[in-house]
């Protein structure tokens, strides 16, 4: 199946699904941590299809004003730190079923000094290293943001087989690997990163 420069597209079953945030099911917006809907704006970016080769102009789902990873992730990157080890804490009688990840970006027209900088999307890398695991997740589709704004990258990881448990050691980053096409100028920032 050829998918180049299909502007349309916009689902390819069991690969990608782009659609408004309001529309997900409830299960998966309490799962990433979002209970307060109203909270949620929307407002016109530019949008990279990584499968299409596209960019479009849409409406994208955002969190007004927020710069930094919400309060409710547990673990956070220091400023320009791209990568983070864990020690999943011991639970007696709960089950892991997923994972949170943030990351939020900017484009780097104003560079902080010691931030790591990217040419390209921000790419997520999970390993289990107590069970040799791992997982890379790479956006379908990016936002470009606008200069002196950030953009608000959020990502759920559903588990079923104990693929985490407590005690487990897992090592998060997130790394620029794929370049966006036609977009030399874009520098990437990733500002800080969660889990």
């Amino acid at each position: 199946m050829n998918v180049l420069i299909c502007e349309n597209l916009v689902e390819i079953q069991n690969v990608f699904k782009t659609r408004p945030l309001r529309s997900v099911d409830i299960e998966m917006i309490k799962d990433i941590g979002l209970f307060n809907l109203e909270s949620i704006g929307s407002t016109e970016v530019e949008m990279l299809n990584y499968l299409t080769c596209t960019t479009r102009k849409g409406a994208l789902q955002h969190i007004p004003s927020w710069e930094r990873v919400p309060d409710w992730f547990c673990y956070k990157s220091s400023m320009g730190n791209s990568e983070l080890s864990i020690t999943i804490p011991p639970h007696l009688n709960l089950k892991i079923r997923g994972l949170n990840a943030c990351v939020v970006y900017a484009q780097d027209k104003v560079r902080d000094e010691g931030l790591k900088f990217y040419t390209g999307a921000p790419i997520l890398h999970i390993s289990n290293e107590t069970k040799d695991l791992k997982w890379t997740y790479v956006p379908a589709t990016i936002g470009f943001p606008k200069k002196k704004e950030h953009m608000l990258w959020l990502s759920h990881w559903r588990f079923a087989n104990d693929e985490l448990e407590g005690g487990d050691e897992i090592r998060v980053s997130v790394r620029d690997e794929i370049r966006v096409p036609g977009r030399d100028e874009f520098d990437m920032l990733t500002k800080e990163f969660g889990i």
